[in-house]
């Protein structure tokens, strides 16, 4: 299952669901705002949904339509 990053983490501090993912399968870049699952690296194991604040991730077929 490859699980989706929405945009209401875009800019978001303190990313505790980036640090507790153990296959390493979130990507970032220092310059880009918006980090990405590499759904290659992802074990969906569900951690990250967990760990967020602000519940920017979705399994792929349950990401909520834009408005």
């Amino acid at each position: 299952m490859t699980y989706v990053v929405t945009e209401v983490c875009i800019g978001v501090e303190g990313e505790a669901w980036v640090e507790v993912c153990q296959a390493l399968c979130i990507v970032s870049e220092p310059i880009d705002p918006v980090s990405y699952i590499n759904p290659a690296r992802g074990t969906d194991c569900g951690a990250c949904m967990h760990a967020c604040v602000v519940n920017p991730l979705y399994p792929e077929q349950y990401v909520p339509r834009a408005s």
